[in-house]
């Protein structure tokens, strides 16, 4: 199974921005079994959208559809529904629209094959001029983080030679304190570039918070 993306097209101006972005989902049906929907998830940013998609089984277009819901999408029906074996390729395009700026938004597009675990695929878009989104991109590259488990020794933390294989006790540790998947959803634009207000407090207070943490992590771990 193999998921790629498109570039975005952008319409800008002084209060306006719109973008487009396709999501390619190439899969074996005989290996994954059958997609039933694709959906954005409600509890990130509204200002996606599904705006079209379109199957192909081995090449030859099967269905082609304007979602009549905005955030979700069930697969037709038809007779290719039978096939066990072959290439299904879906082309989801996705839009974006603000008038906002200074702003991260972060949103997940979700492929459901009636099953769990499920398929996301993270979406993310920063609006901000070019001098923030450069001290953005800089902060969170320097603040990404690698997941590993912490040995203690007499009160230091110390080096430990790196191995192949992982303990099962270091897997729950990882698992039950996991670091951030998405930079983004940590660092977001309006904390670099975007002034304090009585409206946007709470949330940039709160994200700082998320960032102070993450500097600290850097540090001790040096």
């Amino acid at each position: 199974m193999r998921v790629s993306q498109a570039i975005y097209l952008r319409a800008v101006n002084k209060t306006y921005q719109s973008y487009t972005k396709c999501h390619f989902l190439l899969y074996q049906i005989s290996e994954v079994g059958k997609l039933c929907e694709i959906d954005l998830l409600h509890r990130y940013h509204d200002c996606y959208r599904l705006t079209k998609i379109t199957g192909f089984l081995n090449n030859v277009e099967i269905f082609s559809e304007v979602p009549k819901e905005r955030w979700s999408y069930s697969l037709p029906s038809g007779a290719w529904n039978d096939i066990k074996e072959g290439a299904l390729k879906v082309v989801v395009s996705v839009s974006f629209q603000t008038t906002t700026s200074n702003r991260t938004y972060t949103q997940c597009l979700r492929f459901d094959f009636g099953k769990k675990p499920f398929l996301l695929q993270g979406l993310n878009v920063d609006i901000a001029r070019k001098k923030a989104l450069d001290t953005l991109l800089a902060t969170r590259e320097e603040l990404k983080l690698h997941s590993s488990v912490w040995r203690e020794g007499s009160g230091d933390i110390v080096a430990w030679p790196e191995t192949s294989d992982m303990s099962s006790q270091d897997l729950l540790l990882l698992k039950k304190y996991k670091l951030p998947e998405r930079i983004e959803n940590v660092i977001p634009a309006q904390i670099i570039d975007g002034e304090m207000t009585v409206h946007n407090y709470k949330r940039v207070m709160h994200q700082l918070l998320f960032t102070e943490e993450l500097f600290m992590k850097k540090e001790i771990s040096r």
